[in-house]
């Protein structure tokens, strides 16, 4: 009996192990590629020769990889050892990051973020996959939150530090230490879990598949709330993200007058209110027993809240707060995933959430080209020398984008069917 015991928590310590090392790398990837294309934005600018609008490529190159990947990804995690997906994810970014700084060639760089692309889509699914596999569906949807909202502290955490370190070191090294810093993560995870203690004896995880992948995208395109709720989520998380990720630090810079390592602290605001807005929001909609209301009010208030930070020259001490609630209420886009599921079959829930998720990240791959080209079309003739020196009239005027992105979302949220009782 005691025997049997100690292989149990040696088995549940195991588990736990194998959870914190996926959020490890959901918080690595997320911060430092948050980090490359953010805080290091005039520097990559420079090291390729590239304007705004070849950046926004760039960008979207990741974007595009990474939404293509959403299904494959799942179905690789449900057939794939759990143990081996995030160390080759790991290795997938780190090399990517590596090969990202090794060259100034544009092609060598479409070539990285499509690594990257690659490694991280696996980041999201797999605090999923682990959760649900593991722990009972109670225990799973906390620590799948918990994990996601850890997950945020990625660019929060590591943002300000590369935007800190990058003053004393050359950009090129702190990345490259960084990538080499991921690769020994991925040993010590190869070394360190036990596969055979990987058992799922104690889940409570479907096992029986009673839908194909082309039977559940069948019966998921037979109905247009899916695609209203992935719409939804994508106008409201895609100007979001794209101004988190390329071009909000350099727009605080030019607009407010700060310096790089106050612009890089401002946006960290924004990802720490979505660690606090995923359990308000879910709370809320509990209350409310509604999936729809929440959303709505939170894609209004988002809207106002954009048009103060966009139009307005607010203190400081204001633009912070109002980014902490810009963070915030961006999550009431996390209440798709459960909308979607519970307005759908629960044999096809995990391909619904790659679906929705697959239209919402498509937001991501369009908004951060869009911003870089209207920019440009902003900036006109007015390069001087072949130097490009973006004002604050051509931020604004590219970043109107957002704020129109977010008001079509409200009103696309009308039509969507609340299926909470469901």
């Amino acid at each position: 009996m005691i025997s049997v015991s100690k292989n149990k928590n040696r088995s549940n310590y195991t588990i736990i192990a194998l959870l914190i090392f996926c959020v490890v790398f959901f918080m690595y990837q997320y911060g430092l590629r948050v980090s490359l294309t953010s805080v290091l934005n005039d520097e990559l600018l420079k090291h390729f020769s590239i304007s705004a609008s070849d950046l926004g490529t760039l960008v979207s190159i990741f974007f595009l990889t990474y939404t293509l990947m959403q299904i494959p990804s799942g179905l690789v995690s449900d057939n794939w050892s759990l143990k081996m997906i995030p160390i080759i994810a790991f290795c997938f970014t780190s090399v990517g990051f590596i090969l990202f700084v090794s060259s100034s060639n544009f092609l060598i760089a479409i070539l990285a973020q499509i690594l990257i692309g690659i490694g991280s889509s696996f980041a999201f699914v797999l605090i999923f996959k682990v959760t649900g596999t593991y722990f009972s569906r109670k225990n799973s949807e906390f620590l799948a939150s918990l994990g996601i909202s850890c997950g945020n502290f990625g660019p929060v955490l590591i943002s300000p530090m590369i935007a800190y370190i990058t003053l004393q070191y050359y950009w090129k090294s702190v990345i490259l230490f960084a990538a080499f810093l991921g690769l020994l993560c991925a040993f010590l995870g190869y070394i360190g879990i036990d596969e055979k203690k990987l058992k799922s004896d104690g889940a409570v995880a479907e096992k029986i598949k009673k839908y194909s992948t082309k039977d559940s995208l069948k019966i998921i395109c037979s109905s247009r709330q899916p695609f209203l709720i992935g719409i939804f989520s994508m106008l409201i998380l895609g100007p979001i993200q794209s101004f988190c990720d390329v071009w909000g630090l350099q727009f605080l810079r030019s607009v407010y007058e700060v310096e790089k390592l106050q612009a890089s602290s401002a946006i960290g605001l924004i990802y720490t209110g979505m660690i606090f807005g995923c359990p308000f929001f879910a709370y809320i909609a509990g209350k409310l027993k509604s999936y729809k209301i929440p959303m709505i009010f939170g894609g209004c208030a988002l809207f106002f809240s954009m048009l103060i930070v966009i139009f307005l020259k607010i203190p400081f001490t204001l633009l912070s707060i109002l980014l902490f609630l810009v963070g915030l209420l961006t999550t009431c886009q996390f209440l798709v995933y459960p909308a979607a599921i519970s307005g759908s079959l629960s044999e096809i829930s995990a391909t619904m959430t790659g679906v929705v998720n697959m239209i919402t990240m498509l937001g991501c791959t369009f908004m951060v080209k869009l911003i870089g080209l209207l920019m440009d079309f902003s900036l006109g003739e007015k390069i001087i020398g072949g130097k490009m020196s973006y004002s604050v009239q051509d931020y604004r005027y590219a970043m109107m984008s957002i704020v129109a992105s977010i008001l079509l979302a409200v009103f696309i949220a009308l039509f969507i069917k609340d299926s909470y009782k469901r």
